[in-house]
């Protein structure tokens, strides 16, 4: 794929990419059916397929509400992946959603350093929906 960045700026040694838009996706999740998925298949096995190692360490503080937090992370991971295909295909467990101090981060194993993610994670009743787009880092790249 022969991907052109959107816009350069010029800098001292040369010019620098601004950037360069790779996906975008979406995915609306619908609570209750969840809900019915964990309960049918235990919340902890859905949570073993679903989550990296560092978002199964925080589900497994949750208790009883788990799923909720698990629900959220699906629908990142859902959303990350039409994002990104068909540059890079994602594994549910490569994908790391974190909620700390400052806005929420994407994190995916082995590729961080080329790829900038930005999420945004919306609830309302019984839906929940999830936004990702992904820049890919061109500065590296030969003109």
């Amino acid at each position: 794929m022969n991907l052109k960045p959107i816009m350069k700026i010029p800098v001292t040694e040369g010019l620098v990419d601004l950037a360069m838009l790779l996906g975008i996706g979406t995915d609306l999740l619908c609570l209750r059916r969840f809900f019915d998925i964990c309960q049918r298949r235990g919340a902890d096995r859905v949570a073993r397929k679903i989550l990296s190692e560092r978002e199964f360490a925080e589900y497994l503080k949750k208790g009883k509400d788990g799923w909720r937090y698990l629900a959220s992370r699906f629908s990142v991971k859902e959303a990350a992946y039409k994002a990104m295909y068909p540059d890079k295909i994602l594994e549910l467990k490569m994908v790391s959603y974190v909620i700390g101090s400052a806005k929420p981060q994407i994190f995916v194993k082995g590729i961080n350093n080329i790829y900038r993610f930005h999420a945004s994670v919306s609830h309302d009743a019984d839906m929940l929906s999830s936004f990702v787009v992904v820049e890919k880092d061109t500065t590296n790249d030969v003109q």
